[in-house]
């Protein structure tokens, strides 16, 4: 089975092709689907949403070798489905009618390599999905917080928080053990179909709402005269964890733009060429959201050359695979906001 190592990656040519084909592939698709299990069918079948993340994982296993963001999106989704009772015939029916799409409609050797990817990474769907997020040290209150994000209850959040700045605890120790380990076993539960997507986002706007009032607790140290624009690229709407990222710098006197999730990108770049910060960090969820980060980067590097602001990376794409950061030309990785301060601080700028 490929790796992220041994994928024979596309050349530009075939690569486009394939790009050019996709939109055709997605109708194929849909129609076999309803040819096959009719428009009335009692499950759940796989969404458009999901379709369209299946080719841009795809693409980024062609384009840049990255199998294993492919195969564990397959399972990450096989997963969600059978907790829903859905059964996994519908995506392997799905993977099956795009290798035929594809050995009918690219002819080149190189091309060809597409087929060899998706038959492969069909195949993992019989294996355990295994979940590569870094989870760190939770504090003994964490299940009685998410207990209380799941319900709704702001007041006994807010009264867990604050038991912890009473204690002297910093912000980012405050996120970094409670807040963040809470929300990514809510992120999991949701997965196991054990919490609504209303729970899981308003549990989200609770935590949000939370940081940026405690955050009034803790003043800013005096000003070290040093700038940092942070931003969740183009179709990243999970901000949380650059939020707090925002807070670390904050409060050790950096002067922060935090421009939140879903950020253009022809808007980003003429931000950061406008206000010319000395960093400027950068947030992905998902692997498919890699061409977005390099995109960025080069762009900055064809404005500003030399002039170009140092980049840092993160997000859950990076802390799944973090040979990301060079992929995209990040000159800095921080898994999560503690390590992202520690290493601008220690960088030479």
């Amino acid at each position: 089975m490929p790796t992220d190592n041994s994928v024979n990656i596309l050349d530009e040519e075939a690569l486009s092709l394939f790009k050019q084909l996709q939109s055709q592939a997605l109708l194929v698709v849909r129609e076999r689907f309803y040819q096959e299990y009719g428009f009335n069918c009692q499950e759940r079948e796989i969404g458009n949403e999901e379709l369209l993340f299946l080719f841009e994982f795809l693409t980024a296993a062609l384009q840049f070798g990255l199998f294993q963001s492919l195969t564990d999106y397959l399972n990450w989704l096989c997963s969600v489905q059978k907790a829903r009772d859905i059964s996994t015939k519908y995506l392997r029916s799905i993977c099956h009618w795009l290798t035929e799409f594809y050995q009918e409609n690219m002819e080149t050797t190189e091309a060809r390599k597409v087929v060899d990817v998706i038959q492969q990474a069909s195949k993992t769907l019989k294996k355990k999905q295994q979940n590569p997020v870094l989870i760190y040290h939770a504090w003994p209150e964490v299940n009685a917080f998410e207990a209380a994000l799941i319900c709704g209850n702001y007041q006994k959040a807010h009264e867990i928080v604050d038991q912890y700045i009473q204690l002297g605890y910093p912000l980012t120790d405050i996120e970094l053990h409670l807040i963040q380990p809470a929300l990514y076993e809510i992120g999991e539960k949701w997965q196991a179909n054990l919490v609504t997507i209303a729970q899981e986002h308003m549990a989200t706007s609770i935590v949000q709402s939370i940081m940026s009032l405690v955050l009034q607790n803790f003043p800013a140290a005096s000003s070290v005269n040093r700038r940092i624009l942070l931003a969740c690229v183009s179709g990243n709407n999970h901000s949380v964890g650059l939020q707090m990222v925002s807070h670390s710098f904050l409060l050790a006197g950096w002067d922060v733009q935090y421009l939140g999730s879903d950020v253009p990108t022809d808007t980003l770049v003429q931000q950061t060429i406008d206000w010319r910060p000395e960093l400027i960090g950068l947030s992905l969820c998902f692997v498919h959201q890699i061409n977005k980060a390099k995109n960025i980067i080069e762009q900055l590097h064809t404005k500003l050359a030399h002039h170009r602001p140092v980049v840092i990376v993160g997000g859950l794409a990076f802390n799944s695979y973090n040979s990301l950061a060079d992929v995209v030309g990040a000159d800095l990785f921080g898994t999560d906001a503690k390590a992202a301060f520690e290493l601008a601080n220690e960088y030479s700028y």
